[in-house]
């Protein structure tokens, strides 16, 4: 009886032991399939990050090339406005080593040519020389070492530029007191 038992129960941890493992199979093959599909879904996240990264990528490159694309027709446009007073100005030049005379009102026009064409890109003259204009360190630079208070009226020497509202080149100007006795070469005082 005794080994009838144990062969019964030898039996049943036998039937017990073939169940766990069919369980703990399924489980693994299970797990296998899991792990399989986690391993197809990081290949196909894998993949669509390498496509985000070359659309970004080529992105970049179309804007940079619309960016150089869009200066270099501006500047064009620039170049195609200065053009003619340009061609004025070596035409002058050529008359000038010629006959070594030029007429200053035709250099002036040049000048204002220049200077109307480049105003249409944004580009403009602030502080008409001989101006009398309160100073800003923002606008001005001074022309004497000694340094006057925000406010203090000064004289402008040059004029200044603007470009788009940015200032790169600041006006250079003067002290009221120090510029009374200077005069201009057509006599009159600045």
């Amino acid at each position: 009886m005794v080994g009838v038992q144990i062969s019964e129960k030898e039996a049943l941890g036998t039937k017990m032991y073939k169940a766990l493992q069919k369980l703990l199979g399924k489980e693994r093959e299970g797990n296998n399939s899991d792990a399989a599909l986690l391993k197809v879904e990081l290949q196909e996240k894998e993949a669509e990050l390498q496509r985000l990264r070359r659309e970004s990528r080529l992105e970049r490159e179309r804007t940079t090339y619309l960016t150089e694309a869009g200066i270099e027709k501006a500047l064009e446009q620039v170049m195609t406005n200065i053009a003619g007073p340009l061609a004025n100005l070596s035409a002058m030049q050529a008359r000038y080593r010629q006959d070594g005379n030029i007429k200053v009102a035709d250099l002036l026009s040049v000048a204002i040519k220049i200077e109307a064409s480049l105003h249409d890109f944004g580009f403009e003259a602030f502080g008409a020389v001989g101006e009398t204009t309160s100073f800003d360190p923002g606008l001005h630079h001074l022309l004497d070492a000694d340094i006057p208070v925000e406010g203090e009226p000064v004289v402008v020497r040059f004029t200044g530029y603007r470009y788009k509202g940015r200032t790169i080149r600041k006006a250079m100007v003067r002290k009221v007191s120090e510029i009374t006795k200077e005069q201009l070469p057509d006599g009159t005082g600045i």
